[in-house]
Order: C-alpha cells, then sequence, then structure tokens
C-alpha cells in the first residue's frame, strides 16, 4: 500500500494530518449547503478543511486516530406526508420514550426532534434536513409566480393581436354582417 502512495502524484492523494488516503471520485452533498464539521469550529476555512467520504475501513482509521473526538450518529425517520401535526408529536414522544428507556441517561436530555424543531446540542441537525426542502420550495414557488407572469403577458399579447386584426379588418367583417352573417 505505501509503494501505491509514494507512485501516485500529490493530487491523487489527500493528508489528513498525516493519514493518507486516495482519492478515487468527486461527488457532491447536501452537506456542503451547511457544513458543519465540528461544533467548536463553527466557521469553516475551506483551504484546508473539507469533507470528505470514506468508506468503514477509512473511517476506522480517522477514528482511530482521534479517539478523543465524538463521533455524533443520528437517524433520519420519514413520517407518511398525511400526518397531522398531532400524531407527528405522538410519533415523536414514542420514539423518545423507547430512546431513554434504551440509554442510560440521568440528566434525560430530550434528543428526539421533528425537522421543524431546532435541537440544542445539535442544531445544524435540522438545517441540513430541512434546507434542501427549503430550496425546493423557494424554486418551485418563483417558477409559479414566473409561470403566472408569462401567461398574463402572452393572455394580453393575444388580446392585442386580435384587436389589432379585427380592426384591420374591419370593412370585411362590415360586409360580411351586412349580408347576413353573424358576427359570432
Amino acid at each position: 500500500m505505501l509503494a501505491l502512495l509514494n507512485s501516485l502524484p500529490e493530487d491523487n492523494i489527500l493528508n489528513v494530518n498525516g493519514v493518507k488516503f486516495i482519492i478515487i471520485g468527486q461527488e457532491i452533498t447536501a452537506d456542503y449547503l451547511y457544513p458543519v464539521i465540528d461544533e467548536e469550529n463553527l466557521q469553516v476555512d475551506t483551504k484546508s478543511q473539507g469533507i470528505i467520504y470514506v468508506n468503514q475501513n477509512g473511517f476506522d482509521r480517522i477514528r482511530n486516530s482521534y479517539r478523543n473526538n465524538v463521533v455524533k450518529e443520528y437517524v433520519v425517520a420519514k413520517i407518511p406526508g398525511e400526518t397531522t401535526d398531532e400524531q407527528k408529536s405522538e410519533i415523536r414522544n414514542n420514539i423518545e420514550n423507547y430512546v431513554q428507556e434504551t440509554i442510560d441517561d440521568s440528566a434525560k436530555i430530550k434528543r428526539t426532534y421533528l425537522t421543524n424543531e431546532l435541537d440544542g446540542i445539535n442544531p445544524e441537525r435540522s438545517l441540513r434536513v430541512r434546507i434542501i426542502d427549503s430550496i425546493i420550495s423557494s424554486i418551485n414557488k418563483s417558477l409559479i409566480a414566473l409561470t403566472g407572469i408569462l401567461i398574463f403577458f402572452v393572455t394580453v399579447s393575444v388580446i392585442f393581436i386580435i384587436k389589432r386584426y379585427i380592426f384591420n379588418k374591419n370593412k370585411v367583417i362590415g360586409i360580411l354582417i351586412s349580408q347576413g352573417y353573424s358576427p359570432w
């Protein structure tokens, strides 16, 4: 493995404080919209920090290198869209009760949140879950407004074109009406 790392150009190697990784591709993620890596370091320096995706072996290498760092894990569950707010709160409360029974925590910190609720310990969680829906909703509303404006302009244009045609052809229409044709 060391021979392979030494034979590759530096552009294909990522060095994380002495732990080297081979870059095999690039991808995009929603986490780039709100890339909080550590709560103690909220302002990301894009020149020296970034988000990388590794397989389980790569994750284990980093985790073993930084044993004192806390690794946060959370589960996102989707509730059917036709669920009422009361039902969502009931589901959240049931999950919260299960988590409190499972975890030995004397402080009884609340650990279950809906997407529209901010987590005091991990506030970026809610933003990571909601931000994509918010962006898509904003784009959707903008497109609906733009479509409405375009439909209005096309309708006004068609009305003016028909009016002008009738005005230019009013003599022919008058002759046809005088001969007994219906105006409509």
